[in-house]
């Protein structure tokens, strides 16, 4: 029981904070502050053993998104913020245009 518990505490914990910073990414936007062409979100993972199938994929650096765009993970599914499942440790990162590339901060 107490490890069901500290599942679904990390679970939602991770689902609160990565909600939180994509609205305020989502405010700024619609504010001005942060131009939407100019953006996008990168999920961050954990690259060690604990790593699962599903997460992966998401490292590379083909796999950033618009600001309003879902994530595709490993099984197809679309999934708008981490956590992409139970115990998911993925958050999501900003990245802006460098040199006019968009590159994946772990890639």
């Amino acid at each position: 029981l107490q490890y069901r518990a500290r599942r679904i505490v990390n679970t939602e914990s991770m689902a609160a904070s990565n909600m939180g910073q994509a609205e305020l990414w989502a405010q700024a936007a619609d504010a001005g502050y942060l131009q939407r062409d100019e953006a996008r979100r990168a999920a961050l993972i954990t690259p060690d053993e604990k790593l699962c199938d599903l997460c992966s994929p998401l490292a590379s650096h083909d796999r950033l998104v618009l600001l309003d765009e879902p994530f595709v993970i490993g099984d197809g599914s679309s999934v708008m913020n981490p956590p992409f499942h139970v115990s998911c440790r993925c958050s999501i990162g900003l990245v802006f245009a460098d040199e006019g590339q968009f590159r994946h901060p772990q890639a």
